[in-house]
């Protein structure tokens, strides 16, 4: 499971169990079929393949940090209506402005995901799965993502079809 994965990943980096939290992933929804490090790399970057590949957040709670599915309602925060809006000099006694944001141009946004990943079908071999935005955009970035992940077919596919979505 991710929670197991995260657990031995963890224990190798010599982080005391008491200092995270993976209770939110132990169940069977987080199961995986298999997953390599097969290069050196921090922690970090070996959990990153996971959280992307699962939908899953780590935050920080205290001195510990918990991963749980994203939009899991326990990492919900808790913010009063009066600080919902965000303010140039907010406390400096000048009048506060709404700061401006801007969304990126649609050019700057992916038009296809690609998910490269290992195949159980495929006797184990890379396999790479896209998704497409159909219509009405200008942009000819593929963004491709790497997942030294076993998964099937149709796992890949929804997945490129979310990360597709959250660009956007």
């Amino acid at each position: 499971s991710v929670a197991d994965i995260f657990r031995s990943i963890s224990e190798h980096l010599n982080v005391p169990e008491a200092d995270y939290d993976v209770s939110a992933v132990a169940g069977t929804d987080h199961l995986v079929q298999g997953f390599g490090i097969t290069t050196r790399m921090s922690g970090r970057s070996a959990f990153e393949p996971l959280m992307t590949a699962y939908a899953l957040d780590v935050v920080e709670s205290g001195a510990v940090a918990r991963v749980s599915p994203r939009g899991h309602a326990a990492l919900a925060a808790r913010i009063p209506n009066e600080e919902l809006a965000a303010m140039d000099g907010a406390g400096s006694g000048e009048t506060d402005v709404p700061i401006k944001s801007a969304l990126g141009q649609d050019m700057e946004l992916p038009q296809q995901v690609e998910i490269s990943f290992s195949n159980p079908e495929l006797e184990y071999r890379q396999d790479i799965r896209r998704y497409k935005k159909i219509a009405g955009s200008s942009s000819v970035d593929i963004r491709t993502v790497d997942l030294p992940i076993v998964m099937a077919e149709g796992r890949a596919t929804v997945l490129s079809k979310m990360l597709l979505s959250e660009a956007y």
